[in-house]
């Protein structure tokens, strides 16, 4: 897997063992922040998209369903309606990536690990940064 973006996802997918995009997403903004913080750049090339309320990353459900060894699982009712669902890692796949990023990966998926959607989303929320990325005025986030 030569893609950053691709092996980033797909590596912070392995340390959750299974999550929804809305999880991975967040985790993700989360270590663009942190990263940019640090080095003065973003590490991922996603394309955020940001509203007052929340954001998302364009396209992300079909990105992470294209990645080798993440299996989507589509989560039915008694009728056999989907009602939910998640992405997983089906089967390990070899990582390029610096150790340092995987540190960083790591470290944000054992911060949060106790944390629901909700206080995730919050986290991020409440960050001055994100009010910054709301007005396109975080220096080095292009």
């Amino acid at each position: 897997m030569e893609n950053l973006d691709g092996q980033i996802a797909s590596y912070l997918l392995s340390r959750l063992k299974e999550a929804h995009p809305f999880r991975v997403s967040r985790l993700l903004l989360l270590l663009d922040l942190e990263h940019l913080k640090s080095t003065g750049h973003r590490v991922t090339g996603f394309n955020y998209v940001f509203m007052p309320v929340g954001f998302y990353i364009d396209r992300f459900p079909p990105f992470l369903e294209s990645l080798p060894g993440v299996e989507k699982v589509v989560v039915k009712d008694e009728e056999g309606n989907p009602v939910g669902g998640f992405f997983r890692m089906e089967k390990e796949v070899e990582y390029t990536l610096p150790l340092e990023i995987r540190r960083e990966i790591a470290s944000l998926v054992e911060e949060t690990a106790d944390l629901d959607d909700q206080e995730l989303n919050r986290l991020i929320m409440e960050r001055a940064e994100y009010r910054k990325l709301l007005t396109g005025s975080l220096p080095g986030w292009t």
